[in-house]
C-alpha cells in the first residue's frame, strides 16, 4: 500500500535543506584532525580566550550539574 505524502512540496524542500546542511558538514570525524587544520590566527585567538581551558570547565560543570540533578535528596 503506497501512501501519500500530505505536503509533497515540504518533503522536497526538506530534503534540499538535508542535501544542503550535509555540503557544510566535515565528512570526517577525527576532532584531532579538524582542530589540526585549523590556521594559526584561529589558534591564537582560540588560546587568547582561553578555549582550551575553558571547554572541558564548562562540559564538566554541566555534566556535574546534570548528576548532581538526579539524586534524590538534593534534585
Amino acid at each position: 500500500m503506497n501512501k501519500k505524502q500530505p505536503f509533497p512540496e515540504l518533503s522536497a524542500e526538506a530534503d534540499e535543506r538535508a542535501v544542503f546542511i550535509d555540503w557544510f558538514l566535515p565528512k570526517s570525524t577525527n576532532l584531532a584532525e579538524l582542530f589540526g587544520s585549523l590556521p594559526d590566527a584561529i589558534w591564537y585567538f582560540l588560546n587568547l580566550l582561553q578555549f582550551p581551558l575553558g571547554v572541558p570547565l564548562v562540559i564538566s560543570a554541566m555534566l556535574t550539574r546534570f548528576i548532581i540533578r538526579r539524586l534524590p535528596i538534593i534534585g
